[in-house]
């Protein structure tokens, strides 16, 4: 997003191609400015608006969200990896 200085620890040219590709972005109708996606996340953090479970919020409306993440089969293979991972660090044992 604009204006956030996402890139500011990058390299010059780096830098030179965000800068260019972020300009692009200020046109688009979907684009938004730090000052309202920092409201609308405050806004998603304390449930104004209610977007019902299993819900995103996009641009402060709830969608629904795709259909592979209702998957029980994905979420499960998912908390295992997540399982595995943590037990590699040592956080704790695995089950």
């Amino acid at each position: 997003m604009p204006g956030t200085g996402l890139a500011r620890e990058a390299g010059q040219l780096d830098r030179l191609a965000w800068k260019s590709l972020l300009h692009l972005t200020r046109v688009h109708p979907g684009s938004t400015n730090p000052r309202a996606s920092g409201r609308k996340l405050a806004e998603a953090a304390v449930g104004v608006p209610v977007a019902p479970s299993g819900s995103n919020l996009d641009r402060g409306r709830p969608v629904r969200s795709s259909p592979t993440s209702y998957d029980p089969a994905r979420e499960t293979e998912l908390w295992q990896e997540l399982e595995r991972l943590i037990a590699a660090k040592g956080a704790y044992p695995s089950a």
